[in-house]
């Protein structure tokens, strides 16, 4: 499925596309006094908040829409999840995390954030979850070791409950969780069937060279990995998944729309 890298293609709608010589577009951009990300130290959870709205302008551009900012004193830390392809190509956005236990690491990007690809030489905006504006709301699950990373999105508006990328391990530097994608794909429907997707990618990626023999094999075996523990009624994976990106959505983090290096 791997919803959050189509804008590589450069041709979803309401993507903004650049060279790398064009000034970021996020110079025309108002947040009407609104901070678009923050990163103080994060608490077990987010308390209060009378959350205020303000409008997001895009100069002629496609976006537009409205954003919802935290008033609350106390916020989440902000991260980042860089996801490369190859031969080229990667895509980048926010997220904060929301916590830790046994199953991983969990980071939440709100509903309006930003996205932004990069392939060739070209950059494209769009937003997180789908292209569209406001994009949607998306729980990440990085797994200590784990060759995939979870993600997880509305079920009321998707046909999964989870969707996973196959992948080398993400490793985290700085504020920055990056992992390399080898293209396999295990999503979970409303029925729980399990489904595997993108097999001919993967094919045609090892035949190329893109992806090593040895990272073919742990490919092939992190995906039979994943899906017994999805089969596994004892694992609570989907199920916590879906309730910690319930429980986010309630909280009204505000979109993040800052993303380093964008110039």
């Amino acid at each position: 499925m791997g919803f959050a890298s189509p804008c590589l293609t450069m041709a979803w709608p309401g993507c903004f596309m650049f060279d790398r010589t064009t000034p970021c577009h996020k110079r025309a951009l108002s947040w009407n006094g609104c901070s678009p990300s923050v990163s103080p130290r994060y608490p077990a959870l987010l308390r209060g908040g009378s959350p205020r709205q303000h409008t997001l302008v895009s100069d002629d551009r496609t976006l537009n829409s409205v954003a919802t900012c935290q008033t609350s004193p106390t916020v989440l830390e902000n991260f980042f999840i860089r996801k490369r392809k190859r031969p080229d190509g990667s895509g980048f956005w926010g997220a904060y995390l929301i916590g830790e236990d046994e199953l991983g690491t969990w980071l939440f990007t709100p509903r309006g954030s930003l996205y932004r690809a990069e392939a060739e030489g070209r950059v494209a905006f769009c937003c997180v979850g789908k292209p569209d504006a406001p994009g949607m709301p998306v729980m990440h699950l990085v797994a200590p070791g784990a060759w995939w990373i979870a993600m997880f999105r509305p079920a009321d508006e998707v046909q999964e409950l989870v969707s996973i990328d196959i992948a080398l391990p993400p490793r985290l530097a700085r504020s920055v969780w990056e992992y390399f994608d080898l293209e396999l794909d295990v999503w979970v429907g409303h029925d729980r069937e399990i489904h595997i997707q993108d097999q001919d990618e993967f094919d045609e990626a090892c035949r190329l060279g893109h992806i090593t023999p040895a990272e073919a094999d742990g490919a092939r075996a992190a995906t039979d990995r994943i899906v017994a523990d999805l089969k596994d009624p004892a694992r609570t994976l989907v199920d916590a998944g879906v309730s910690r990106l319930r429980s986010a959505m309630t909280m009204d983090f505000p979109p993040i729309r800052d993303l380093p290096g964008q110039g």
